[in-house]
């Protein structure tokens, strides 16, 4: 039986979980967004990954919070301290966070609302920290088919999901990157309503230094295999049309920042072939895809 979560309880309900890691001046900036809410949360759950440096003058300037602050014993990466903090969540509805994101102030407003609607979980459309390129999906539900294309919704900082189903579906802690797409595709599978909310409503620090984008841009062709793990997880479910897509994505991401170009594309056609690795460079470079 679901959780179900209804228009009277739900506004007490609401468990925010932070993950950071060695940058106190974000967390004050997203801790900043969660204070500023238009519907305050009744719980907000900072789990740090170990980090060399002091966070009490951050955690001390937001005490109307009551943060619940946990510190990991080791490094363990974002995977696990999200799902640690789920665990230590104690109601009904998560609202994951980066500490390098922030919320406009109708967040959590918008996300109550899809759950007083009957949704299982939610995604939303965000707008570049510091631009004015907004990231919307035109789809009101997140779909398989939709899915097999990617995440072409958002990161783990949009998203909202009932506790119960986390518990069920935790963040897998093998991957480095891909999760908040195999999160997705997982839930989306097991037949919940997932919603997404087509506006802009929270913004994404883009290019951070030990950020996704920056690591990509740095990685080297030995590196790869790591970044495919998501794939590999969900291949038979993708189809192979729809694998070797993904996998082109991923390894000729980025690729006109890179050095050694050619190695990157023969580590493509050595995974996926030919036909596939030149259609998705002809689609990067003129928007159209050739026939096989």
């Amino acid at each position: 039986m679901r959780n179900k979560l209804n228009s009277e309880n739900i506004k007490v309900a609401t468990s925010v979980v932070i993950i950071t890691h060695n940058r106190p001046d974000y967390l004050a900036q997203s801790l900043k967004g969660v204070a500023e809410q238009s519907t305050k949360a009744d719980e907000v759950i900072v789990v740090d990954d170990f980090s060399s440096v002091d966070y009490s003058v951050v955690l001390n300037q937001f005490s109307e919070l009551n943060i619940k602050y946990h510190k990991l014993p080791e490094p363990s990466g974002a995977n696990k301290a999200r799902n640690e903090g789920i665990k230590l969540a104690s109601n009904a509805l998560v609202l994951l966070l980066d500490d390098d994101d922030i919320w406009m102030p109708n967040y959590i407003t918008e996300h109550i609302a899809c759950y007083e609607n009957g949704a299982d979980a939610v995604v939303s459309g965000h707008q570049r920290l510091g631009s004015d390129i907004i990231k919307i999906n035109d789809s009101a539900i997140v779909t398989e088919e939709e899915l097999r294309k990617g995440n072409r919704f958002c990161g783990m900082s949009g998203v909202s999901v009932k506790r119960d189903i986390l518990i069920n579906h935790p963040l897998d802690e093998a991957l480095g990157n891909g999760q908040d797409w195999d999160l997705f595709v997982r839930v989306c599978r097991a037949q919940y309503k997932f919603v997404n909310i087509r506006k802009a409503i929270f913004y994404y620090r883009m290019g951070t230094p030990d950020g996704i984008t920056s690591k990509v841009r740095k990685m080297t062709v030995h590196d790869i295999d790591n970044r495919l793990k998501a794939a590999e997880k969900h291949r038979e479910w993708l189809g192979e049309k729809y694998y070797k897509e993904r996998v082109a994505e991923q390894v000729l991401s980025f690729l006109p920042s890179k050095k050694n170009k050619l190695s990157w594309i023969k580590k493509s056609i050595s995974l996926i072939g030919v036909f596939p690795t030149i259609n998705h460079l002809v689609t990067k470079l003129f928007g159209e895809k050739r026939s096989d």
